[in-house]
């Protein structure tokens, strides 16, 4: 949902795809055609939760809880944290030096059962059949302003022949690792894995 949110901003000429990002910002978040694990979150920083949110609906995705990388890495390090001090985390990590530093050092201790058990619950959840009714939509162009943006990232990589652009994208959160592909052939026919 952070590539949808993304291409609707560019779209809608909020976000410029030819900006360059600075160095200092991408590393305070610390994705999306080679993956870094930083974009999720500075996208949410750059662009709220409210377009994550409405951009997953767009495709379809109703019950998207927004997630953070960052903020659910922290909180394995930092059982005391709530679920919903995630994102403050996170943000805080990004802005705080004396904070960041704080979390460098930071273990999560050798109770692997403990650990395990963080990071079974730490994962933001979600359903299979919303990702891929994004996917879909994004694939057939009825997302609308921002498909053709969003697939140019999907589809990067040059079709076999029987297919118009296999488009996929793959994501992790601690406990949670999704893929998602789209294989539109020649016959107007698109299958949707997730």
């Amino acid at each position: 949902m952070h590539l949808a949110a993304y291409a609707r901003a560019v779209a809608s000429g909020e976000l410029d795809p030819a900006e360059p990002v600075p160095l200092s910002e991408w590393e305070r978040c610390a994705m999306i055609q080679e993956s870094d694990n930083a974009v999720p979150d500075y996208l949410r920083d750059r662009l709220g939760d409210a377009a994550l949110a409405d951009a997953a609906a767009q495709g379809g995705w109703d019950d998207l809880e927004v997630p953070t990388l960052l903020g659910s890495t922290i909180a394995l390090l930092d059982p005391a944290m709530s679920r919903d001090a995630r994102w403050d985390a996170a943000r805080r990590y990004a802005h705080d030096d004396a904070y960041r530093e704080q979390v460098v050092r930071m273990s999560p201790g050798d109770d692997f059962p403990a650990v395990t058990a963080r990071v079974q619950e730490s994962g933001v959840m979600g359903s299979a059949a919303g990702l891929a009714s994004l996917h879909r939509a994004i694939a057939t162009g009825d997302f609308g302003p921002g498909s053709d943006v969003a697939r140019r990232t999907l589809e990067w990589q040059p079709a076999p022949p029987g297919l118009d652009g296999p488009g996929f994208k793959g994501g992790n959160l601690p406990g949670v690792v999704t893929e998602a592909m789209t294989d539109p052939d020649t016959t107007s026919q698109l299958s949707c894995a997730v």
